[in-house]
This record gives structure tokens, sequence and C-alpha cells, in this order.
């Protein structure tokens, strides 16, 4: 068509007259939005789209086309049922052991819960461009159970429609993990959370008296100060009890805030208030620490 066409449409249709009938620029915008409806199954929000499309025209009829992609979020949980698999990947760097680098191997030996996360929106959801922000850690020696620890994944896919009901649970090799699709809204409450910690101890030394061992452990209830990147943190301890005592073998169980360091709470390697090892007069040394639950 012509585009003299519908760029002097007012005054054809005042020539001829033409009232209460579409204007052409609508009808083909609606023909476009028809096929993409028919041929993606998605439906078009025109008040707040996933993509956008922008279409321009010169006057030579030379045009482009850009597209803006709007970013996903991704609530993600993992639970780790078996010990040995990290949070994070390896670096190829930390490969020492072959002097040729063996990709295959590299993944077979070195699953990791950001390995599978990736694996899944690759391979599942069709997301290759992502960004993961853990909201805390563990050892790779510690079990993750109860609900799971939440993450979140921001990106972006113009094969994602969001009419569709993503909200699968995954597994694999001790590996469990659940998505869901959040809205923007939802990101800040994910950061912040309680969760309960299952803790073996190896003293220094057997301590005969438990009743008074067990009185400074029930007093590590409070707030808990730590620096991270020059700046003081405060997290908070709600329970803190003695499970069993086998020696110098001593299990706790601490409901806290996320996002205190474990080993830097018992250990006390860097400056942290207040640290078991100094609550108990005594070297205490982290076996490991299970997460049993969030809240």
């Amino acid at each position: 068509m012509n585009y003299q066409f519908y760029e002097n449409e007012d005054f054809l249709r005042s020539m001829f007259q033409i009232r209460g009938k579409p204007n052409i620029k609508y009808e083909i915008n609606s023909l476009i939005r028809k096929m993409i409806e028919n041929h993606t199954g998605c439906k078009i929000d025109h008040v707040n789209p996933e993509v956008k499309f922008e279409l321009v025209v010169q006057g030579d009829l030379s045009y482009s086309i850009n597209s803006i992609n709007k970013e996903f979020y991704w609530l993600g949980r993992y639970r780790k049922f078996r010990r040995g698999i990290p949070q994070k990947n390896r670096t190829k760097g930390e490969n020492t052991a072959n002097s040729v680098f063996d990709e295959k191997e590299y993944k077979c030996r070195n699953q990791s819960i950001e390995s599978f996360i990736k694996d899944i929106m690759s391979q599942t959801y069709n997301i290759n461009s992502l960004k993961i922000s853990w909201t805390g850690g563990e050892d790779k020696n510690s079990l993750v159970m109860g609900k799971g620890r939440p993450f979140l994944i921001k990106s972006n896919s113009n094969s994602y429609c969001s009419n569709k009901n993503y909200k699968d649970i995954f597994t694999s090799n001790g590996i469990e993990i659940e998505f869901e699709r959040i809205g923007h809204k939802g990101v800040v409450s994910i950061h912040r959370y309680k969760q309960l910690v299952r803790i073996l101890l190896k003293l220094e030394k057997k301590i005969d008296d438990t009743t008074d061992l067990a009185e400074k452990v029930s007093g590590l209830v409070g707030d808990v100060r730590f620096r991270v990147k020059n700046k003081t943190v405060t997290r908070r301890i709600y329970e803190a009890k003695i499970i069993s005592i086998r020696d110098k073998d001593v299990e706790l169980l601490l409901n806290m805030d996320n996002g205190v360091p474990i080993k830097q709470f018992i250990g006390g390697k860097d400056p942290i208030e207040p640290c078991i090892s100094e609550v108990l007069n005594m070297r205490c040394e982290c076996i490991y620490f299970d997460i049993i639950e969030f809240t």
C-alpha cells in the first residue's frame, strides 16, 4: 500500500465522507496483534508489555525494527540432600589436577547448584542470559532442607510468555530446585528471612559442667554484629540451645536471621560479636552445619 494513503487518510476520509470506520493504521495494528496472539498464544498487554517492538518507516520506505525486552524475575529455592555439593561454579583456573582441561569431565565432577540452575534455565525455559542473586550461602558439605534456600534470577528472553504457568520442581543427584515467576514488587522481600541451623562443634577440651555450657549457649540470643565491606551489619539470634553433647562434640540448634557467617560466628577469625569461642573461652571448630528450615 502506498504510504500516502494512510499518511493522508484524514483528507481521503473527508473527501469520501467516511465516518464510523476504524482508520487504516488501527486496522494494520489489529491484524498484527491477532497474528502475534494466534502464533504465540500470548495476550498482548498494552500497559505493562514484556516485549516492545518499535517499527520505524522512513520516507523512502526503508524501515528498522527494534525490540526492547522487559526483565523477568524468578524466585527459586534449592535443597541439598547430599554433602559435597558447592553452591557456585568453580572456575576453570582452579582445575590444577590435570594439565589438559576436559570440559565434560569437569562438568561431571563439579556439578554445583549454579550449574544446575543454568542448565534448567537454558534447556527448559530457553533462557541463556541471566543473573543469579544469592540470599546467603553454606559450605559444600552442608545440607539444605525444609522449604529450601531462596535465590533470585533476573533474565530476559524473546521466547518467554508470562501466560505460561512456570512453577516446576527439578531434581538431580541430591539437588532439588523449584522455580516460580514473581513480580518486581516481590523481589525485595526475599532477601530477609529466618533459618533454623544445626551446628556440630568440636570443643578444644571436654566440659564437665554441662549446665554452665547450656546457659552460655542460651545467652547467645540477641544481636550479632560483623563487618561486610567496611559496613557494620546486624543480624539476630532468636533461639539457641544444645541438642546433644558427646565428649568434645556439641550439637547446637540456632534460630537466626540469614546472613550470619556461621564459621566466623563460631571461630571468630574475623571480627564478630558475639563469638562462640569467646563466649565459651576456648577454641571451637565447626565440623559442619545444616540448614533445617527457612521461615
